[in-house]
């Protein structure tokens, strides 16, 4: 079901909705720039690279395309395109398109520059991950980077609409029978498919198969043999066929075909034949075109409902989508919003998240934007990490839960971390500098160290706890103030 042309192309209006975008506005001046499309699954990132490999064929034919997939490609599958793509320059440039760009390392990488650069190779990426952090700088400055939206239901909706209708490309054609829909199968499937055209089109095929067996099943139990509706058109058009070869069954214009002009032909009445016992299928009423009905299967909400029996959630564990989830659920505790804070955690849960990742990441929060305000969250924390380990997914779920929401409602203070922060600021930038430890701070266990005027003028602070006059910092750094607590406003929420 991959669009032909990028006018069929569904979704994406803010790279081919408006016919001054780089993407048309290119295609009308047959120049194609080197892009990378970077989106969520199932967004249309293939389907687009080929659309426009399609269309400039169809206006010029000065392109040819070559797809290689990151996956499965390796050195000398890249060495032999872009070695072809030059000795053919001079008749037709290189449209070469590479799926999951970000799996080739830094050497692959750099392969594609030079050819980028003499323009033999018109380069279109694919990737699900953020460029900035999977692809070189030097292929990223040689590129355009349009971003992909994950599809609107919408947009799923006219996708599925599509994949029903069409007999050609459509579900008909994989599952052998008619096929129609339910009311609010179609509404369904788009809802629940996180804007991935791909999940929704998979369920379809699925509710679609399911729904082929259960015709076939009560076709079976009432003695009826079940006939695909491709058999019934083959069978069709060898009758067809054989009726135009004999003189008995043909209409009264193709009886007296001399006498009969184009005009004639087009205007006469020519659907005796086709009106005859011939019949063919009419696909809009479900009919075949003598009365008889077709096998359709009806797709119907519980087929749909059992092909996302697991529910599809958008999350990588591995990808940035990964890191955007943590992040959400960092920031909704700092923010001390509960309600935010468990659905985020629900989120990555639900997403297949390794539950020991996430307290080991509650366990940082507890101190470093807790910390001090409310010193019992760590030992919370820690206890969540253990209980987790101990029990592991679905049961420690609520544990997880209940230290989220601990975290999100505790008092938030970050002096601790910005007073680690400064300390180790301070010591980076005196690498080389550092002053020594001060004498009466250091430890003389031996006569010798004594002797050399260690631990001198030590005061214990057990036997004078009013004495304020003894210093711990270096000589350079005294009166400098790392932990400002508990005096700072700006450190305690």
């Amino acid at each position: 079901m991959r669009p032909r042309n990028v006018d069929e192309v569904i979704g994406q209006d803010h790279l081919l909705g408006n016919e001054s975008s780089l993407l048309r506005s290119s295609l009308r001046c047959d120049r194609l720039p080197s892009i990378l499309l970077w989106g969520p699954p199932g967004t249309g990132k293939t389907s687009i690279a080929r659309a426009i490999a399609n269309s400039t064929n169809s206006m010029s034919n000065s392109y040819r395309f070559v797809s290689l997939s990151a996956v499965n490609a390796g050195v000398k599958d890249v060495r032999d395109v872009v070695d072809e793509a030059r000795r053919v320059r001079k008749m037709k440039r290189t449209v070469l398109f590479v799926d999951e760009v970000h799996r080739f390392n830094k050497s692959q990488q750099d392969s594609f520059l030079p050819v980028i650069e003499d323009g033999s190779v018109v380069f279109v990426g694919a990737t699900t991950e953020n460029p900035s952090f999977h692809l070189i700088t030097p292929l990223l400055s040689r590129c355009r980077v349009l971003q992909l939206k994950p599809l609107r239901p919408e947009d799923i909706a006219v996708i599925l609409k599509r994949a029903v209708g069409d007999s050609e490309r459509g579900v008909e054609r994989s599952v052998g029978v008619r096929v129609g829909v339910e009311e609010g199968v179609i509404d369904f499937l788009s809802s629940n498919c996180d804007g991935d055209a791909r999940v929704a089109l998979n369920a379809l095929e699925i509710s679609a198969t399911t729904a082929a067996a259960s015709l076939a099943r009560r076709r079976h139990q009432k003695g009826e043999v079940f006939t695909p509706v491709e058999e019934v058109e083959k069978e069709e058009e060898e009758e067809e066929e054989e009726g135009s070869m004999d003189p008995s069954r043909a209409g009264p214009f193709d009886q007296c075909s001399e006498a009969s002009t184009d005009k004639d032909r087009i205007n006469g009445d020519l659907d005796g034949r086709r009106s005859s016992d011939h019949a063919s299928i009419d696909r809009k009423n479900g009919e075949r075109r003598d009365g008889s009905s077709i096998e359709i299967a009806m797709i119907t909400l519980e087929d749909a409902k059992e092909a996302f029996q697991c529910k599809h959630v958008a999350y990588d564990k591995a990808g940035e989508e990964h890191y955007n989830l943590i992040s959400a659920l960092h920031k909704s505790m700092r923010g001390s919003d509960g309600d935010a804070s468990i659905y985020w955690l629900a989120r990555m849960l639900e997403g297949g998240e390794e539950p020991l990742y996430i307290a080991r990441r509650l366990v940082r929060f507890a101190s470093e934007d807790v910390g001090l305000a409310d010193p019992a969250a760590l030992t919370q924390a820690v206890a969540c990490y253990q209980a987790c380990h101990f029990l592991g997914m679905p049961e420690c779920n609520v544990i997880l839960a209940q230290c989220v929401a601990y975290l999100a409602l505790a008092p938030k203070s970050v002096a601790v971390y910005r007073a680690i922060e400064a300390a180790q600021k301070v010591v980076k930038d005196s690498v080389g500098q550092n002053e020594p430890v001060p004498l009466h701070l250091r430890n003389a266990p031996t006569k010798l160290m004594k002797d050399l005027g260690y631990g001198k003028g030590y005061i214990y602070p057990p036997d004078d706890p009013f004495s304020s006059s003894q210093s711990y910092l270096p000589p350079s750094l005294q009166g400098y103030r790392f932990l400002d607590w508990p005096t700072s406003s700006d450190d305690q929420v």
